[in-house]
């Protein structure tokens, strides 16, 4: 019952578009914690659940660091399009770095034990959808400020703000989806062996 709760209380705080990102952070965090106890005899899953937490936890630190200047566009669409391209990379190496580690420390590999999972296959669509969003909104501000790369001022598009205007709605969205696929983890459907056809 405590887990519908708590889905129910970040599904809200993030459709409500709340303002203050950090407490979002903080609530990613805690839904991670949760689903990491929930799945904690699942390897599969709380090692993805790890790769989450570390990647937001480190999301978290970068923002304390940078502070006042962490508003700056040069600085948010960098740091999204690095956290994102790690995270899809770590999620798509995990079993391979999860066996050789169960290799060095027990001299055998279970067959079968580590496996791509409908909770990787559905959090990597959305790691690649946070970065195709950070991707594009980063060279759209490049091409509207083109004058701070030195080149003449009339060349920018100073117009162009798709993305940028829908950057925010897009992240919440993400972020939704993301608490939802992650407090699903507890449920056997996500648990199970996804099957990647070539």
């Amino acid at each position: 019952m405590f887990k519908y709760v708590f889905f129910v209380f970040a599904a809200f705080i993030s459709a409500t578009q709340l303002a203050e990102t950090r407490l979002l952070d903080v609530i990613f965090v805690a839904c991670g914690i949760f689903a990491f106890l929930s799945n904690r005899y699942e390897p599969n899953i709380y090692s993805l659940l790890i790769i989450l937490i570390c990647i937001r936890a480190l999301e978290i630190l970068i923002w304390i660091v940078v502070g006042t200047h962490g508003n700056n566009a040069y600085i948010v669409f960098p740091t999204h399009v690095v956290l994102d391209s790690i995270a899809l990379y770590a999620i798509s190496v995990r079993n391979k770095v999860l066996a050789k580690w169960e290799f060095k420390l027990t001299g055998e590999i279970t067959p079968h034990k580590y496996v791509f999972t409908n909770a990787d296959y559905i959090l990597s669509v959305i790691y690649k959808c946070y970065l195709l969003a950070a991707v594009l909104a980063l060279g759209e501000h490049i091409i509207r400020h083109l004058d701070d790369f030195g080149l003449p001022s009339e060349w920018s598009v100073p117009d162009l703000l798709y993305i940028h205007s829908a950057y925010a709605p897009i992240k919440l969205t993400l972020n939704m989806l993301e608490y939802v696929a992650i407090l699903s983890t507890a449920h056997r459907i996500m648990q199970s062996e996804r099957y990647v056809h070539a």
